[in-house]
């Protein structure tokens, strides 16, 4: 096994390859599908806060999530918040991003 450590942001991520039976790749695959498409249904809730000049943070972006029902909260309530809390994370930085801009 190797790993190849990248610096971002002072913290260090492993990079380690792995290989999954053909159920667990599936189950894998399905998960980041549903982690994408509540992560895009979300991100159209915080487009909507910021038309009405409102900025949720990650816990209102978490209460959101985590209240959905089940049926449409596809993940596990601490997948669920860890999408979250990386929304508002992604959605902070962005914005810092932009402020920097000419």
């Amino acid at each position: 096994m190797t790993e190849s450590p990248a610096r971002c942001a002072g913290q260090r991520t492993g990079i380690c390859p792995v290989t999954l039976a053909e159920a667990d790749h599936l189950r894998a695959h399905d998960a980041c599908h549903s982690a994408a498409g509540l992560r895009n249904q979300t991100m159209g809730w915080v487009r909507s806060r910021w038309q009405v000049r409102l900025s949720p943070g990650k816990y209102d972006i978490q209460s959101l999530l985590t209240a959905l029902p089940g049926a449409e909260r596809p993940l596990h309530a601490l997948t669920t918040e860890i999408v979250a809390h990386d929304l508002q994370e992604a959605t902070a930085t962005s914005s810092t991003n932009r402020r920097g801009w000419p």
